[in-house]
């Protein structure tokens, strides 16, 4: 499918007066491979495919990084880890998001939107400055996210609301209740589940990648029957979210963003068979689907990143920005972007993904250079590190963007 003219992907935008609803919907470790938007053949989300068939579906869309920290402060001000520096030196490293960004929040809270953020991911919204611009923001169970949300609604009837609902699930382990466990819950291979516990049956990420503890094909099948089982749960949340919105009259004039704060690995790579460490385009892909007010039903092939949701939606909804920031206003965007990031787990890596290639080393240790034609390799088998000459011309274009895309926080 050929890029189209952004005039034909997106209606105009609201107008100032009349200002929809924004609500920034989060799942955690979410592959866009187990969706049926993205071409799954599990119904595993009716609800989210059904309300995406009236949506812009991007096709490509990657986080910028392998973990939610990190994730979620792109998200939260547009900008590559490089500049926003959560987690970006190995050594030295912090996990609070500067107040000297300028958030999404902040942003629409300065246009006088109401603006909330309920998760029951605590692993970013416990840290420092990731809460600046929201007048409510709490650390909730997954089954309070929507309950919280559609409260917040009720108690700001008068203004557009800008809501951030992020839920944990599907990330390991992975437990579906047992309504929503269609998948493996006749199966006959023995029960198996990644996580911390010492339990029979359960395995510790760590020791699954490095070969301690080795899973069969069919280990691999029921963990992502299980794994299916959690977004089938999710999607009846999102479900709910929409008929919450019709039963207050808001659900036509709502923008929702859909996305996640990183993929999941899921046998694809030896060193990554399961879970979200290093960033190969399993663990790095994420779905980004946006409907409502200034978003029609069309799919977009090309490359985006987390850090566009931002700067589009502001746009979108006639919000200015006076700051700088690396994301761009995907209504205007035709061609791939370049995707850069960062993760302080496992030896902290970094990566760089732009031109059809992937290159990404660990900063402590052995460096472990990869790097992959993605363009013609998509599945990343065929490491092309030992090419010299290719290498020293992609890392040339790492350290030449790094420069290029470097914003000083503040400006």
């Amino acid at each position: 499918m050929l890029p189209l003219l952004a005039s034909m992907l997106f209606a105009a935008p609201a107008q100032a007066q009349d200002k929809p609803n924004v609500i920034i919907v989060v799942w955690d470790a979410t592959r866009p491979a187990n969706l049926p938007v993205y071409g799954y053949t599990r119904d595993t989300t009716p609800n989210l495919s059904a309300w995406a068939e009236k949506a812009t579906v991007f096709e490509n869309a990657q986080s910028t990084s392998t973990w939610s920290v990190p994730s979620m402060a792109g998200m939260f001000t547009g900008l590559f880890s490089h500049n926003h520096r959560v987690d970006w030196e190995a050594k030295e490293f912090s996990l609070a998001l500067p107040e000297s960004a300028q958030t999404f929040s902040e942003s629409m809270k300065g246009a006088g939107y109401a603006t909330a953020l309920y998760s029951a991911q605590g692993s970013y919204i416990r840290k420092g400055g990731f809460q600046q611009g929201f007048d409510a923001s709490k650390h909730v169970s997954s089954e309070q996210v929507l309950k919280s949300g559609l409260e917040f609604l009720d108690a700001h009837k008068g203004q557009p609301n800008f809501l951030v609902l992020n839920w944990m699930d599907p990330h390991a382990p992975y437990e579906p209740e047992p309504v929503f466990d269609q998948w493996s819950a006749t199966a006959k291979e023995p029960f198996v589940q990644l996580g911390q516990r010492d339990a029979e049956g359960w395995h510790k990420p760590y020791r699954v990648n490095v070969g301690l503890d080795n899973l069969s094909s069919k280990q691999f099948d029921r963990l992502r029957a299980q794994y299916d089982g959690e977004l089938l749960q999710n999607d009846n949340l999102f479900g709910q979210l929409q008929d919450g919105l019709y039963d207050r009259g808001l659900r036509e004039n709502t923008i929702i963003v859909f996305t996640a704060s990183h993929g999941e690995g899921m046998g694809e790579h030896d060193r990554q068979k399961v879970w979200h460490d290093f960033p190969y385009d399993s663990v790095l892909d994420v779905p980004l689907i946006i409907g409502g007010p200034g978003f029609e039903a069309t799919r977009v092939p090309h490359d985006v990143r987390t850090i566009d949701i931002y700067p589009t939606v502001t746009a979108a909804v006639g919000v200015p920005l006076t700051h700088r920031i690396n994301g761009k206003d995907l209504r205007t965007v035709t061609t791939n972007l370049p995707n850069t990031g960062t993760s302080h787990f496992l030896q902290a890596p970094v990566f760089f993904r732009a031109g059809g290639y992937k290159l990404w080393y660990l900063r402590t240790g052995e460096p472990n250079i990869e790097l992959y034609e993605v363009s013609s390799d998509a599945a990343e088998q065929d490491n092309k590190a030992k090419n010299k000459q290719l290498y020293t011309k992609v890392q040339g274009q790492y350290e030449a963007f790094l420069k290029a895309s470097t914003i000083p926080l503040g400006e």
